[in-house]
């Protein structure tokens, strides 16, 4: 008992000092954050004071306007890395001024710049000889130009660079990283360029190594040649005229073929990964500045992109955030918000990230169908080499990767024999938003469709197998429809969906012979027979035995096959399903509503590959307030199509 008496005792002695201890730490903490804000707020303040040369120089919010030439497509996957390192460090607005070599570049450029959503940020497309003529028409040039190639990575502010426009003499046109104006020493991955200096000087030789010029005055789709090029022209002007260039220190771009180690030595802010033995050892230079620099690329690689739509960095631009809807459902007791606001977010996309599609077909021409798929990133790897042996036409395919997950996909390609010898399959990435929660599916389907340019489109999943002639046998039919059986505008042609009772299928029939055989024994059965067999019935699976031509069905609540349509006025799949649960179903009521028939071919089939649940399938199947959400969204947008199509007309079709 005394003991007990003393540990009390020593305990409520202790009490009062980890007190004192505890809130004194606190004190600290909150001492050193807002000692960390200030300084912030006091770095941002500085930057934006910057300048020189009386009122030539970078004054607070100026928007920072950089050009940066795309010679060929693939660039742009070492262009987002780039991207990220300056969003990471700007503290002011920027426009991109993006040089593409084709339209199909340019809408790739525009739609990630659309739907990243970072705040402050607008981009532009132009041919080179399109932002020629804007740069030399005095009404609309651009007057101050920030170039850098795809493969630079920044360690600070690039306002910080920007107002080096104040150091400019007058009559300087450009601002190149260099010790002297010796060839050795220039330095061309970063620069700035005064436009009415060099529009007077006339640097044209300069602006077509830019890619800013005429047709055909588009530099090496080589990145090394284009930069050996651009040097090549810029030192020529050294030589000749060298007032017309204002040396910037080379801490504004190191790529490890300085001349001096006095670069190595400063704080860099540029850092450029041109040169050929940039991730490789040197025995002249330090070797541990070689690795952080590689750290720094791989850590701007792998960052996860949409962290920059909540980065405050002033000016007045406010971060926009779709309104919570508030959706209660069964008195209140279960907020279903979550769901209701999923058609409002915007997934960051991606397009042609690997691979190519065929451009728009002449709708007089030969019959072509593009298979339309979306993938998580472990189905994807899992399955899309296996579908492109079954499929050999276009395969538009929009994969749900992080940022991590998407540098995989380029090596996925050139390993696989069958891929990589493809010229008609394009993989969209859409990265994954991690408020998003399930998996987007209508989102995905919508990425891979809106990719498609032939005349019709055959609308699949990633974890089927294809019946091996499927391609040939849907353009022969495609092509009678449109011949003798009244054509396929408002049309749609169901493929069966098939399941099998084995976890392993490393085989699909080939043959209707085949496809009965199992049928009758029991070792095939409809898509979801277990679970949700009225997705399928409507097909009527009894005739598809016995039949070998398309046959009309009438459509019937719950129907969701998988099907072949004519590419034009489709409608989106609806994005507040999101997950799983109504999510192809709604597709299928808008299609009844807007009149499509439903035509079912017997000779043709999908056998799904058995795999383990989804997370957004086992919170379907398992998971009540999941359920009750997905059906208080369904009632919504029943009502919605009521609104939209008639009360009548919707009644008759929904029952």
């Amino acid at each position: 008992m005394i003991k007990m008496k003393a540990a009390s005792m020593t305990a409520s002695q202790l009490r009062p000092i980890i007190f004192g201890i505890t809130f004194a730490t606190q004190l600290i903490l909150l001492f050193y954050v807002f000692s960390a804000v200030r300084q912030e707020e006091y770095i941002v303040t500085q930057t934006r004071s910057m300048g020189g040369g009386g009122g030539n120089g970078f004054h607070g919010c100026d928007t920072l306007n950089i050009v940066i030439n795309i010679p060929f497509k693939d660039i742009t996957r070492n262009l987002t890395t780039t991207l990220k390192a300056i969003f990471f460090y700007r503290t002011t607005p920027i426009h991109y001024h993006f040089i593409v070599d084709q339209e199909r570049t340019g809408y790739q450029l525009r739609m990630l710049c659309r739907t990243w959503q970072v705040p402050g940020l607008k981009c532009s497309t132009y041919s080179p000889t399109e932002i020629r003529s804007v740069l030399e028409n005095p009404t609309t040039r651009i007057e101050r130009l920030m170039y850098f190639d795809c493969n630079t990575i920044f360690l600070s502010d690039p306002s910080e660079i920007w107002a080096e426009f104040g150091n400019f003499a007058p009559g300087q046109a450009l601002g190149v990283v260099g010790l002297t104006h010796e060839p050795q020493d220039l330095n061309v991955n970063v620069m700035l360029l005064q436009m009415t200096p060099v529009m007077e000087l006339k640097l044209d030789d300069i602006l077509e190594k830019m890619g800013i010029g005429a047709a055909g005055g588009t530099p090496s789709t080589d990145p090394f040649e284009h930069t050996k090029e651009l040097h090549k022209a810029v030192v020529a002007v050294a030589a000749s005229n060298p007032e017309a260039i204002s040396l910037l220190p080379c801490n504004y771009n190191l790529d490890f073929s300085n001349s001096s180690m006095d670069c190595y030595l400063q704080f860099q802010s540029v850092i450029s990964f041109q040169s050929a033995n940039s991730f490789g050892e040197d025995e002249q230079f330090n070797v541990d500045y070689r690795g952080s620099f590689r750290n720094q690329y791989f850590n701007f690689l792998d960052y996860d992109g949409n962290l920059f739509r909540n980065k405050v960095i002033g000016c007045g631009i406010n971060i926009t955030k779709p309104e919570k809807v508030v959706r209660l459902f069964r008195n209140g007791e279960l907020d279903c918000s979550v769901f209701f606001s999923r058609e409002t977010w915007v997934i960051r996309t991606h397009t042609y990230f690997v691979g190519n599609l065929p451009r728009e077909v002449d709708q007089t021409g030969p019959v072509e169908i593009t298979l339309a798929l979306q993938s998580t990133f472990d189905r994807f790897y899992q399955m899309l080499e296996r579908i492109a042996t079954y499929w050999t036409g276009p395969i538009s395919v929009a994969v749900y990767a992080t940022d991590v997950q998407s540098q995989v996909i380029p090596g996925m390609f050139e390993m696989s024999q069958i891929l990589k010898n493809r010229n008609n399959v394009a993989v969209h990435v859409g990265f994954v938003e991690r408020e998003v929660g399930q998996y987007p599916f209508n989102h995905m389907r919508n990425i891979a469709m809106e990719e498609i340019n032939t005349t019709y489109l055959y609308i699949g999943e990633i974890d089927f197998l294809y019946k091996p002639t499927l391609y040939e046998e849907l353009k022969d039919i495609v092509q009678w429809f449109v011949t003798s059986g009244g054509g396929m505008e408002r049309k749609a042609l169901v493929v069966p969906a098939y399941e099998v009772n084995r976890l392993n299928v490393s085989y699909i029939p080939s043959t209707k012979a085949e496809l009965i055989r199992l049928w009758d024994n029991e070792d095939l059965h409809l898509f979801h027979f277990w679970d949700f067999p009225q997705g399928h019935l409507p097909s009527n699976y009894t005739r598809i035995m016995i039949d070998d031509q398309p046959y009309p069905i009438i459509w019937e609540k719950g129907y969701e096959p998988y099907v072949v349509l004519l590419n034009k006025g489709l409608p989106e799949f609806p994005l507040r399903f999101s997950g799983q649960g109504h999510d192809k179903i709604a597709f299928i009521h808008i299609l009844v509503l807007e009149g499509y028939e439903y035509w079912v071919l017997p000779d043709c089939w999908m056998v799904h590959t058995p795999h383990w649940p989804s997370p957004s399938r086992a919170a379907w199947l398992e998971d009540v307030n999941y359920n009750q959400c997905v059906y208080a969204v369904a009632w919504k947008f029943f009502k919605d199509l009521e609104a939209k199509y008639g009360t009548e007309h919707s009644k008759s079709i929904m029952g």
